[in-house]
């Protein structure tokens, strides 16, 4: 596994956040600990974004931090791309999917590094424009097992990096083994992105912008990997860098 370690500056990371009730009453934000773990071992300094009905508060939190990651989590509205809920569109939280796509926005009128997991790549590509599959299994019948029944750290199925992209520099190879916890996906790329993997079934897999210097966005979770996983530390340590890059 990669032995980075940050001997210059170490960059802010707003994580996004979403909210969890631990007690009858009462509910506060959350965000997994392999985001902030990993973040942390490979040299930045990770903040959470609370999830709060003051956007414009977030707004200036992130202007304050060098790089935003998009946390996994609910599905997000199919209004929001100019479609009906699907019978089996799962659950989903208005507050955060109007909070998170301000935020992307914003993120990138900044020039700011995003880096979008799982939801965060698909609000990063209804946030610019482009559609979602609302359920795999009922929509897309050839598709494959995208909600594994292995352990989270466990790759399952195959991903395939298109060449001449950024995730390619990146991994400095044509295909990574990753884990999978979907069952939506990217359906119509945003303009000014591209689908820069794919599964094997044809499922996009990733996607990256054309225009702006780091905005990235994987289906699967590099997070509950990076700690053992050589490859998918590359990751982790590629968006650190751009975020140190000023």
């Amino acid at each position: 596994m990669s032995t980075f370690q940050s001997t210059t500056y170490k960059p802010l990371i707003g994580i996004t956040s979403t909210l969890v009730s631990i007690r009858p009453g009462t509910a506060g934000s959350y965000v997994a600990d392999g985001y902030f773990e990993g973040l942390a071992r490979y040299g930045a300094i990770p903040v959470v974004i609370p999830l709060m009905s003051d956007e414009e508060v977030v707004k200036e939190l992130i202007e304050r931090v060098d790089g935003v990651l998009f946390s996994g989590g609910e599905d997000i509205g199919p209004h929001l791309y100019g479609e009906m809920p699907h019978p089996k569109l799962g659950e989903v939280m208005p507050k955060r999917d109007r909070l998170e796509m301000a935020a992307i926005r914003h993120a990138l009128s900044l020039g700011k590094p995003v880096l979008g997991i799982c939801r965060g790549v698909q609000v990063l590509n209804v946030a610019m424009g482009g559609t979602l599959v609302q359920d795999l299994p009922s929509q897309e019948p050839g598709s494959g097992q995208h909600m594994q029944k292995a352990p989270r750290p466990e790759p399952t199925h195959y991903v395939d990096i298109q060449p001449n992209t950024q995730l390619h520099e990146i991994f400095q190879k044509e295909r990574v083994f990753t884990n999978s916890f979907h069952h939506q996906a990217v359906k119509s790329v945003a303009p000014g992105f591209t689908a820069s993997a794919f599964a094997q079934d044809g499922v996009i897999e990733a996607i990256e912008s054309r225009d702006y210097r780091f905005a990235v966005g994987v289906q699967w979770h590099p997070e509950n990997m990076w700690l053992e996983d050589a490859d998918m530390a590359k990751l982790c340590e590629a968006f650190i860098k751009a975020a140190r890059q000023k």
